[in-house]
């Protein structure tokens, strides 16, 4: 991965840059995942370095979810089904390739939560998982909300049947209290540390929300309506203008001002579902409406496993149909703290699909569900069959070595040229200089992330952070041909330009370009860097001035 994956763009590159607030002086944002920031920019102790740091807290957290999903695997099943049921997790690419590492590190409350209540049948366990999924709330992401209640709420009912009691006893207060009181203190020191704080506070979660809102609800829009060109990131305020009324509405709004549209939205969400469940069990889908933001494999082998899937739980099922709901009974009894783990976060995932979109990123701990599920009904279908129980785990275990030894590398197979990995090393020499800008600089295909990962005090248009204008190479859309270049980049007053190898070809042969190319110091810019590779070059230049 280190050798052959590019620097991850996007939301990586802005908690890259509230990242550096922890470096710098344990600061967080608590409006965007402030748990995950701290966690993020503990790594820029480690080294300064932008991909580096990048991609040690991925392969940190790869390593960390698949332990604790062995470990929490092996609380409920035998030692051959947690590891087949790992090796599941760990070799299907939407898990360690996913897009943005904030929603692997999502996933790490949820884990431990689980294991808490799974491994140690104590009120103390399960008081602890109540306060790291309410902690989550606040510092990771704020839907868990749902799911910390209902945990709540299904615990106490707990603790009243194991005591025989409608009220908790002391020592029961204590173990629920005394977790949930340092949840809230943790939470406040993550306020006191914070960058933003009310009334700012409420307009940054409000502006995260309607942002959110606008993009997910453009991205469904153009899937339905390919007529529609606009781009769901930048250009989703006037899609939502004309559709409810308002550039930046809340959901709420949505649903008041245009309820059609808005259940639109949900009922094409809802229909999302499958394809969804399939890329997030299989790591491909059969159908052809894509439940991501990112292209996907499409392929027919999910149909064949979906089968699989349903079968075995279905046949555990008849094999106890004789004494079905005695059976059932039995089971929930004997396996009522899964309930009470797993139970909470299925809410948070129906709301996540229908409101946001069913993507594999948001909905991880489905999997593991499903994978306790799946092999617990293995398990159901192997009792009282000793034989065929050691059989599975050694077929566990060769599957496990053979999957080491002959599964090739993803990374290998799915090479990338790195392009904003180079951008940022191309730039970092100069960034002293990009810093000082006062106007408008051009860096690019990857002008925002770049800007971030090299902590430019400059404004892109993401709206998480507010700086000076940092344009991409859509920007040369606007030049007339039939301007000399150095005369329309002084009228744009932009000061640094770095032409990528995406554009300097092409410019390259463009007649109105080319003296200033040739001979940057003679229309008045100074060259900085460049390098000759032939499809592979490109310059840095700066105003004379500068």
């Amino acid at each position: 991965m280190w050798d052959l994956k590019d620097i991850t763009p996007g939301d990586t590159s802005a908690y890259f840059y509230f990242a550096n607030y922890w470096f710098d002086s344990f600061r967080v944002n608590i409006a965007w995942s402030p748990l995950y920031e701290a966690f993020y920019g503990s790594f820029l102790f480690i080294t300064r370095d932008p991909y580096l740091a990048t991609i040690l807290h991925r392969l940190v957290l790869i390593l960390l979810i698949s332990t604790l999903t062995l470990l929490l695997l092996r609380s409920v099943l035998s030692p051959g089904l947690a590891l087949l049921g790992a090796v599941w997790w760990t070799v299907v690419p939407t898990y360690y390739n996913n897009l943005y590492e904030v929603h692997l590190f999502a996933l790490l409350p949820i884990l431990l939560a689980w294991t808490l209540i799974l491994r140690w049948d104590t009120p103390w366990a399960r008081g602890t998982a109540v306060a790291v999924l309410a902690a989550s709330t606040i510092l990771v992401r704020n839907e868990f909300v749902i799911a910390a209640a209902l945990m709540a709420l299904m615990c106490f009912l707990y603790e009243c049947c194991q005591t025989g009691r409608a009220l908790l006893t002391k020592r029961e207060i204590l173990a629920y209290g005394i977790p949930l009181a340092c949840a809230a203190l943790l939470c406040v020191v993550a306020y006191w540390r914070s960058i933003s704080h009310f009334p700012e506070l409420s307009a940054a979660l409000k502006e995260k929300h309607t942002v959110n809102m606008c993009q997910v609800f453009a991205f469904g829009f153009q899937q339905r309506n390919p007529a529609w060109a606009g781009n769901p990131w930048f250009d989703c305020q006037s899609l939502m203008q004309e559709t409810f009324g308002k550039g930046l509405p809340t959901f709420g709004e949505m649903l008041w001002a245009n309820p059609a549209a808005a259940m639109e939205h949900l009922l094409w969400n809802l229909r999302l579902i499958p394809n969804g469940l399939q890329l997030l069990l299989f790591g491909a889908m059969y159908g052809g409406f894509n439940p991501d933001y990112i292209p996907v494999v499409q392929a027919s082998y999910p149909m064949l496993l979906l089968p699989i899937l349903v079968a075995v739980p279905l046949a555990a099922a008849l094999a106890a149909r004789h004494n079905f709901r005695k059976r059932l009974t039995e089971w929930i009894r004997n396996r009522i703290l899964l309930v009470i783990a797993f139970l909470p976060m299925l809410p948070v995932a129906l709301v996540v699909a229908l409101v946001e979109r069913p993507r594999p990123s948001y909905l991880f701990y489905v999997t593991i569900i499903v994978i306790v599920l799946f092999m617990e009904s293995v398990s159901a279908l192997l009792k009282g069959r000793p034989t065929w129980a050691r059989a599975i785990d050694l077929f566990a275990l060769l599957m496990t070595l053979a999957l080491i030894v002959l599964l090739p590398s993803y990374y290998i197979k799915h090479p990338s040229n790195r392009p904003l990995k180079e951008t940022i090393e191309r730039l970092a020499p100069q960034r002293k200089a990009l810093a000082s800008a006062k106007g408008p600089i051009l860096l690019g295909g990857y002008a925002t992330d770049a800007a971030l990962y090299l902590r430019l005090a400059v404004t892109t248009r993401d709206p998480r952070v507010s700086r000076a204008a940092v344009l991409d190479n859509n920007v040369l859309q606007q030049w007339d041909r039939s301007v000399p270049l150095e005369q329309w980049l002084a009228n744009e007053q932009i000061q640094f330009v770095y032409f990528d190898p995406h554009v300097l070809p092409q410019l390259s042969k463009t007649p109105s370009a080319m003296p200033l190319l040739k001979d940057p110091a003679s229309r008045g810019w100074r060259l900085l860097a460049y390098e000759n590779q032939g499809d592979n070059s490109w310059i840095f230049l700066s105003k004379e001035h500068q």
